[in-house]
């Protein structure tokens, strides 16, 4: 069973390592304003996946967690889905379909 308090305090380093990563601040630098989702875990109390949504464009990012496996946070990257929207400048419009909650 997970510790809630133990589980927090693991989700709030993860999000602090993601923040610091590249890919991150790339994001940001391109406009987007970046805030938290949904974080997916499994049997452990570190976080395998966690999505960001810009308030912006309604835009999702998805990062995986590297070091998941070896039960760290500390490498992240966003995933191949993520990748191809992350290269483009926040257009600051809400598009007609948003992936909002989907990883679609």
């Amino acid at each position: 069973m997970v510790d809630a308090a133990r589980f927090g305090i693991e989700l709030a380093r993860a999000r602090g390592c993601l923040r610091e990563s590249a890919q991150f601040a790339t994001l940001s630098d391109r406009g987007h304003d970046l805030r938290e989702g949904a974080v997916l875990t499994s049997v452990s109390e570190v976080p395998f996946e966690m999505s960001y949504r810009c308030a912006r464009c309604a835009e999702t990012f998805w990062f995986e967690n590297l070091a998941w496996r070896d039960g760290s946070a500390t490498r992240w990257r966003l995933i191949e889905e993520s990748r191809e929207r992350a290269a483009v400048r926040c257009g600051h419009t809400f598009p007609h379909t948003s992936t909002f909650g989907n990883r679609a």
